[in-house]
């Protein structure tokens, strides 16, 4: 059997969908073997192969294969406890191919599947979709989700009250106390609910013979997740190079970093005042 054009859905529930013969999938565009039926004979894909069935009605399940060459793309869909899962009788060989990973309203809530098994796997995907990681056994494909870290980590994090897509953006302030979730989450701040509008987070300033010194707390996580700068100006317009520093994990010229364990860095800048008579600083934080 040769698919070389749309998609064949082997749906059956005894037998082989396909007969005994091999099944082969051809690389034209969108080329699909698909289902969660059976197919006895050895499949050879150079276009996509995906178990379960696909759009206008994606739902998830098994495709049963023989041995399985694939060239092309494994195409599965996570839902909530299931996914989709290719279980070939025989090798499933990757070498060159792609995974293709979608979810659909269920989310990724389990922490891992299971998306691939055969007698033995052979090779590993060239490439995976964003976002995602895979692990292999001798005989299975196990497909996990790359943990949340920085923003993305924190926003979830139920103590600060946002709600995804709703007031979890950068410059979202859903406390209206002109702090952005960006400021917050690295000042250490309570972006919205119970401790939220906390001013005493916000930089404080003190002066020296020599220096204007900003001190602020830095949040762990937001340490090389974020660009951070201390800017200073003598007219509250003109802001930026050279009259700026960027703090890094470690103390570095004017800034002292003091680590304190699990709990925010001290931040310090010592901005030289020379022979300024008035001195501003500003602490700015962009995230790509």
């Amino acid at each position: 059997t040769t698919v070389s054009t749309g998609t064949l859905m082997v749906n059956n529930t005894s037998g082989s969908g396909t007969g005994s013969g091999t099944v082969s999938v051809t690389s034209a565009p969108g080329t699909t073997l698909g289902g969660t039926g059976t197919v006895s004979g050895a499949v050879t894909v150079n276009g996509n192969i995906a178990p379960g069935s696909v759009a206008p009605d994606p739902l998830t399940g098994t495709l049963t294969t023989g041995a399985v060459d694939l060239n092309g793309n494994l195409v599965v869909e996570i839902n909530g406890a299931s996914a989709d899962k290719l279980v070939s009788t025989g090798a499933i060989d990757l070498t060159g191919a792609e995974l293709l990973v979608s979810e659909l309203a269920g989310g990724f809530t389990a922490p891992s599947y299971v998306i691939a098994e055969g007698t033995s796997v052979v090779g590993t995907f060239d490439t995976v979709s964003a976002g995602y990681n895979v692990s292999y056994t001798p005989t299975q494909v196990i497909l996990t989700k790359v943990a949340a870290a920085g923003y993305d980590s924190w926003k979830t994090l139920p103590a600060n009250g946002l709600t995804a897509g709703v007031n979890d953006g950068l410059n979202d302030d859903p406390d209206f106390d002109g702090i952005s979730n960006l400021l917050e989450f690295v000042l250490g701040g309570i972006p919205a609910g119970t401790g939220a509008a906390d001013p005493s987070i916000l930089p404080t300033q003190s002066l020296t013979p020599t220096a204007l010194v900003l001190e602020f707390d830095r949040d762990e996580l937001s340490d090389g997740d974020v660009t951070l700068k201390v800017q200073w100006s003598t007219d509250l317009a003109t802001w930026g190079s050279p009259d700026e520093v960027a703090i890094g994990g470690a103390s570095a010229g004017i800034v002292t970093v003091t680590e304190n364990g699990a709990a925010p860095d001290t931040i310090e800048v010592a901005i030289p005042r020379g022979t300024n008579t008035k001195l501003f600083a500003r602490v700015l934080v962009t995230r790509p």
